[in-house]
């Protein structure tokens, strides 16, 4: 655990930990248990603590990553880090990105740097990195993503052998856009890129030395996290999109089933559009608020949906739920709600009209009744908010009991709620 308690003192410069908070027990970390990122921003820090969970009266060992970005990717053996290293190479003030990535060994609940390498570019999140068979595979955005003028940006992915040496690479993909989500699978990796319309590229990485792109599919829209679903499909998440003159505006939730059963054609099997313009889920960027089981053919986030206008499919409209959608499969391979859990008597309808305002839909929407997380066990759903737990019939999602969690009404005591 890491704090800085005493800005007085060396608490309140260097790494403390502490093993129980409330007694005060705060121990900086020695010096050779700090380790500052030769580019990295120092305003980050990262800290990596290995714990003994058959010996609880083991210290943990714990190291201090000062210059970290914060994206961290872990294999059965390895941890890797990544961090920032923006480099100004010319006199108008042109930066180019790279991504120094730096590996520790995990090994008897300790610690152990392990060597580093570094890539051109930036990733956008930890599944832009995937080690297999002994490489690390690394996918990563180049240029300038904003603007097409000068160093137009560019999709790359390198593969790095057990050095973290670059042995392998393609480059060039989707010149203009940006990288939206990865999904490596064994020995093929899928790529989103983005700006005004979403390939979605296959690339075969089965010779490390010489990975290619098999495939392209270009569809409207893109996806901000890719899940497998079967061994030759797969989940997009994201949103569905168009183009306003040099503007890009959202029209709701997009979750689309990819056949990817032929690399060279990857091809659109099924989409499903939810809510209108200003929807929004937490998928979209933590993969772990999805609930996914292909044995139970459950697919289930949370989300929060503005009701969609067919006339006017652009305009924002209000909220008309907040909860957790349930998505099945049918026989045909098409996506479908097959139900939904609220925790709010109002916003409990994905497509129905858009509900009135109050304090009390506000904190259904946004606050200690919006639905979070769900877990089922047998034949149960359990849906998780702020305020309390509610079980539902997993089949059919209809509500059987709830409990509101301790402390609930204590932290709204100043809130006045209808």
């Amino acid at each position: 655990m890491y704090s800085m308690p005493d800005k007085d003192s060396l608490l309140g410069i260097l790494p403390a930990v502490c093993t129980h908070p409330l007694d005060e027990d705060w121990k900086t970390l020695p010096a050779d248990r700090i380790t500052v990122l030769p580019h990295g921003d120092i305003a980050n820090q990262t800290i990596i603590s290995a714990l003994d969970t058959t010996d609880a009266d083991k210290e943990p060992d714990v190291l201090s990553l000062i210059g970290s970005a914060g994206t961290v990717y872990a294999s059965a053996r390895f941890l890797y880090v990544a961090a920032w290293n923006s480099q100004q190479l010319t006199k108008d003030g042109t930066y180019v990105m790279e991504t120094d990535i730096h590996r520790f060994e995990l090994d008897q609940a300790t610690v152990r740097e392990a060597g580093s390498g570094s890539v051109p570019g930036w990733m956008v999140n930890q599944f832009s990195m995937d080690e297999h068979a002994g490489y690390l595979r690394v996918a990563t955005t180049t240029g300038n993503g904003w603007t097409n003028e000068e160093n137009p940006s560019s999709n790359n992915l390198y593969v790095l052998d057990g050095q973290l040496r670059q042995v392998g690479k393609v480059t060039g993909m989707a010149a203009g856009e940006t990288i939206k989500s990865v999904r490596f699978m064994g020995p093929q990796a899928y790529v989103v890129t983005f700006r005004t319309i979403d390939p979605l590229f296959v690339l075969d990485l089965s010779e490390p030395t010489a990975p290619s792109v098999l495939g392209e599919l270009k569809i409207p829209g893109y996806s901000t996290y890719l899940h497998p679903y079967a061994e030759n499909m797969l989940l997009g998440f994201g949103f569905e999109v168009v183009a306003d003159g040099n503007n890009l505006i959202h029209k709701g939730l997009k979750v689309a089933l990819f056949d990817i059963s032929d690399f060279h054609n990857p091809r659109e099997q099924s989409t499903l559009l939810l809510g209108g313009s200003g929807s929004f889920s937490e998928i979209l960027y933590n993969h772990k608020s999805l609930m996914f089981s292909r044995e139970r053919e459950i697919i289930a986030f949370p989300a929060c949906l503005t009701t969609r206008h067919t006339a006017q499919p652009l305009q924002q409209n209000g909220l008309c739920f907040q909860g957790l959608l349930m998505l099945g499969v049918n026989e045909d391979l098409q996506l479908f709600l097959q139900g939904s859990v609220s925790h709010s008597d109002k916003l409990n309808q994905p497509f129905g009209p858009a509900v009135p305002m109050d304090e009390k839909t506000s904190q259904a929407a946004y606050g200690y009744d919006a639905v979070y997380r769900a877990a089922f066990i047998g034949d149960r759903l359990y849906t998780f908010s702020g305020r309390q737990v509610l079980c539902s019939d997993l089949a059919t999602t209809a509500s059987i009991d709830q409990v509101e969690l301790p402390g609930y009404d204590d932290a709204l005591s100043y809130m006045p709620v209808d």
